[in-house]
């Protein structure tokens, strides 16, 4: 595929200085011209959120390094934010909490201002759809949700943005106002794909990744597509790009979406909420809903998770051997993403790419090819980056021992000038350390710990690894050729590349027959 694999990366630019008070100023400006009152639970005074806005302006001239600097963010009613109510869209329910919820509380302390809470349907019974408006109106530039189902991505369809669901396991639910605490979710809203993933890098923690997890989609993925729906130009897309599509059928997925909207929902949500609503003052429709899994036998509840646990081993079973799957942003196909634990990224016109757990960044570097965009920055920042300079590069025979453990390409890079390239007996260069020498071409990886550990387990011959110097002055770690293996290899360092010198072989082959 030549259009996911992303081009060499430019040398990084000073960030430039943002003003989160010109931010706010023009936010204050977009609400007056908009008039949308009906999306807000609690709108902050202006005031208030330009002295946060001042704050970190400051901070940002004290020299810190704040990711978020000046990011506006609107945070759904089930999340709390320190100092404001938290309503879950229930008058009857409201407190107001000294801390806000971990995921706040990480936003705020990478440089993001909270414009104020959005409106919501009571303990996230339905769709978030004022959260993602107020991002696909440009009031903020992400917003904060949460929900027990994936409702969120139906929103982001509405709306227009880009909707980030993320594993379950990432994100933090303390100061989240429980409806299905078993299965409730945070979800980021954001403009851009880009948006969304540097938010999630904050909202994640580095401690909650395997060590196998994957950085990339690769240049060739397999993507699985529902029988029953068509997406003929977002598949025409990336059958062009070199990916490969197949139907499956969903009906290990749907069946478990009808599961967890059964018993398992009334029960958890009655177990969260059912002392609040036997004593609240509540509209019918809401206290039976918060009721309903009061007379539901335990029986019937433990048959219910059973069956949900057969249904992820089943849907796991379609999956393997595809790196996602896509979806509509419908209802019934949203409701069993965190029942199965799903991650997905929705992006216009409303197309969900989904995938397994943990592998996040595979569903962010196809939405973002599907929303034109080019992500370079894995997620989560965890992994070792890898330079090589032979068999392993991209177009070489053994190229697919990195793509199939998740390895990212990250572009072209040129070592220092104190290396020299040999050709070994096995076609493959051996890099030697000199005093005096050339910079060669080589192509920088980034690959998880696991990943990088099965990688060296399959390497075979005269090499060992260290760590190869750039020509900017950086180090990553590569593989060096043992000296005595070295003596009597043909010395091709004028080549400078490993695929020049094949080239040239090539060209210079006596032809036969």
């Amino acid at each position: 595929m030549d259009t996911l694999p992303l081009p060499p990366e430019p040398a990084p630019l000073p960030p430039a200085p943002v003003s989160a008070h010109r931010q706010v100023l023009a936010a204050m400006d977009r609400l007056a011209e908009l008039d949308r009152p009906e999306l807000w639970i609690t709108l902050r005074s202006a005031e208030d959120v330009l002295v946060d806005a001042k704050a970190v302006d400051e901070r940002v001239r004290a020299g810190e390094e704040l990711p978020l600097a000046g990011l506006l963010v609107a945070v759904q009613d089930n999340v709390d934010v320190a100092g404001l109510p938290t309503t879950s869209g229930c008058p009857a329910y409201t407190y107001t909490p000294e801390a806000s919820a971990v995921a706040i509380g990480r936003l705020t302390k990478a440089g993001a201002v909270v414009l104020g809470k959005t409106a919501l349907e009571p303990f996230a019974t339905g769709t978030s759809d004022a959260t993602a408006a107020v991002a696909g109106l440009g009031l903020v530039d992400v917003a904060i949700g949460a929900d027990p189902a994936g409702a969120g991505q139906v929103s982001a369809a509405r709306e227009g943005v880009v909707g980030l669901k993320p594993t379950l396991a990432l994100v933090p639910g303390t100061g989240v106002v429980p409806s299905v605490p078993s299965f409730d979710g945070v979800t980021v809203f954001a403009r851009t794909v880009a948006d969304g993933q540097r938010t999630l890098e904050v909202l994640t923690g580095t401690d909650v990744w395997p060590e196998d997890v994957r950085l990339a989609a690769g240049d060739r993925p397999r993507i699985a597509v529902p029988a029953q729906v068509g997406f003929a130009t977002v598949v025409e897309d990336l059958l062009a790009a070199g990916a490969v599509v197949e139907s499956v059928d969903l009906t290990p997925f749907l069946e478990a979406a009808r599961v967890f909207g059964g018993s398992v929902t009334a029960v958890e949500r009655y177990a969260a909420l059912g002392e609040f609503a036997g004593t609240a003052d509540l509209a019918p429709e809401l206290r039976e809903k918060l009721l309903a899994g009061k007379e539901i036998p335990a029986h019937r509840f433990v048959a219910d998770r059973a069956r949900l646990d057969g249904l992820r081993v089943r849907a796991a079973e379609v999956l393997a051997g595809f790196d996602a799957v896509l979806l509509p942003a419908l209802p019934e196909y949203t409701g069993f993403l965190n029942a199965l634990d799903l991650a997905a990224v929705t992006v216009p016109p409303g197309v969900s790419v989904v995938t397994r757990a943990f592998d996040d960044q595979v569903a962010l570097d196809l939405a973002a090819f599907l929303a034109g965009e080019q992500i370079r920055k894995p997620y989560p920042a965890t992994g070792i980056d890898l330079v090589v300079f032979g068999a392993h590069l991209r177009g070489q025979p053994l190229n697919r021992q990195l793509t199939e453990l998740g390895a990212r390409f990250r572009g072209d890079v040129l070592t220092a000038e104190r290396y020299r390239m040999v050709a070994l007996a096995d076609r493959q260069p051996g890099i030697l350390s000199v005093a005096e020498g050339a910079p060669l071409v080589g192509e920088r990886w980034t690959i998880s710990p696991a990943g990088l550990g099965r990688f060296l387990a399959g390497l075979s011959g005269p090499l060992s690894l260290g760590e190869i110097e750039l020509d900017d002055g950086s180090t990553a770690i590569g593989f060096h050729c043992e000296q005595q293996a070295a003596a009597g290899a043909v010395d091709i360092t004028e080549f400078r590349d490993w695929r020049a010198y094949l080239r040239y072989v090539t060209a210079t082959r006596p032809m036969t027959g």
